[in-house]
């Protein structure tokens, strides 16, 4: 074996063939792999494909899906199609739909650009603003109601140990004039 190796009439007559064995490998390798992640894809996708999902067609379709039908030829999906007055339906094979419809509608500002629905707009950004200071204004009078109902209520507490400490003082006096007379 190591003199055929080593001969280089060997690789002469078999290099061409046995660099096309090793490319049709690598070639089927690669297809065998495309495929199954294909695979996976398309189960996942049929999973999703639900009454109300939107959905888009290999030819182009847009729109909703009303009803999936299992029959003996595959799933058939039930499509509504249009806006308003102008709805059709479409029927079509699970396997023609493409994808998922995650579209969004754009809007534009005044130059034509459009805007970012994540951006927000100056008016926006400064409302917030407004709103996050309300919010803190709002702590900050709930957290110094509790202290002033703390002090009130101490205050009261005072006022009343007060008016109680006068009022022993009024009844002293009075036993203490009461006393006075007495003695007279």
């Amino acid at each position: 074996m190591l003199s055929l190796l080593n001969n280089t009439n060997f690789f002469s007559q078999y290099g061409l063939l046995i660099v096309l064995i090793v490319a049709l490998v690598v070639l089927m390798l690669i297809s065998f792999n495309r495929r199954k992640k294909e695979d996976t894809y398309r189960n996942d996708l049929e999973q999703k494909i639900v009454p109300g999902a939107m959905v888009k067609t290999y030819y182009g379709l847009y729109g909703k899906v009303l009803k999936v039908t299992e029959t003996t030829d595959g799933k058939i999906v039930l499509i509504e199609t249009g806006e308003d007055k102008k709805v059709s339906y479409q029927s079509v094979h699970i396997r023609a739909i493409y994808a998922l419809d995650e579209k969004q509608n754009v809007t534009l500002d005044e130059n034509g650009n459009p805007i970012n629905p994540n951006e927000k707009t100056e008016s926006e950004k400064k409302f917030e603003e407004l709103e996050k200071q309300l919010k803190e204004n709002e702590e900050k009078n709930k957290a110094e109601q509790p202290t002033e109902n703390n002090n009130t209520a101490e205050t009261k507490k005072e006022n009343s140990t007060a008016k109680s400490g006068e009022k022993k003082v009024s009844k002293t006096k009075k036993s203490t004039k009461t006393s006075s007379t007495k003695a007279e």
